[in-house]
């Protein structure tokens, strides 16, 4: 299984969450901006491990469908997702009734695109957002006449930059005290920082053990100097802090 970056990850929900706001409607909450929607990707490789974490921070019930079972069990081992079914019509069930109650869920089919896309059609399965490689844009036609669009590339304001943070002993002890420090350094006059926030509480969650150790978070330079303060201060004997701006 091939991880991404969890820079990637963490910019990959910045984008779907800037797009959820811009939607009509939408509960305000950072967890819940896209409850009851549904998301279908396509692969479960790096490009779709983020679009899949991304979905699940926003509130979303998400599809996945790809041909490699093993890869989609290991993915579950990690607690990259939360079920994986070789029915199609067991993951409707399980999405129909998540989707009703507004809450994020990972769905796993392992299944080869080319058959399961005709068939979620033929069903009536109209996903609200899209992310597939190129070679499975064509199926997926149909979905986007109907209204279906397709998930943002990661983003950032270019005005922040990354800080990152690791720890390699006790991080369920550190991780959650350095979590509130950066959310207390947060702006609250940015539109983005509800969502960052979110990030910082809720993230681990979704992210499993591959990154049990380690987080990120965009940051402005102001913020990332009173983070990189007080977290130096209350942790002064582990240099686990990256900050670009100080390089």
């Amino acid at each position: 299984m091939h991880l991404p970056n969890l820079g990637e990850v963490h910019d990959q929900y910045l984008a779907l969450a800037r797009l959820a706001r811009k939607g009509d409607g939408v509960d305000s909450a950072p967890g819940k901006l896209l409850g009851g929607k549904l998301l279908l990707r396509i692969g479960f490789d790096a490009e779709g491990i983020s679009v899949l974490i991304a979905a699940a921070l926003t509130g979303a019930a998400a599809l996945c469908v790809d041909p490699e079972p093993e890869l989609l069990r290991e993915g579950l081992r990690h607690g990259l997702s939360d079920f994986l079914v070789a029915d199609l019509s067991e993951a409707l069930r399980i999405l129909k009734n998540e989707i009703r109650q507004r809450r994020p869920v990972l769905v796993c089919v392992a299944a080869h695109p080319q058959a399961k896309l005709p068939e979620l059609t033929e069903r009536g399965v109209q996903p609200d957002f899209l992310s597939l490689p190129p070679s499975e844009a064509l199926p997926a036609a149909a979905f986007i006449q109907r209204g279906a669009v397709f998930v943002p590339a990661p983003w950032a304001d270019p005005g922040t930059t990354r800080v990152e943070w690791s720890v390699e002993a006790e991080a369920p002890r550190t991780l959650p005290g350095l979590a509130k420090i950066a959310a207390s350094a947060l702006d609250p006059q940015r539109a983005d920082t509800p969502a960052r926030q979110h990030w910082l509480a809720s993230a681990p969650r979704w992210l499993g053990r591959s990154w049990a150790g380690d987080q990120c978070l965009r940051m402005t330079s102001a913020e990332a100097e009173a983070f990189v303060q007080q977290a130096r201060a209350e942790f002064q004997d582990l240099p686990f802090i990256r900050n670009p701006l100080q390089q």
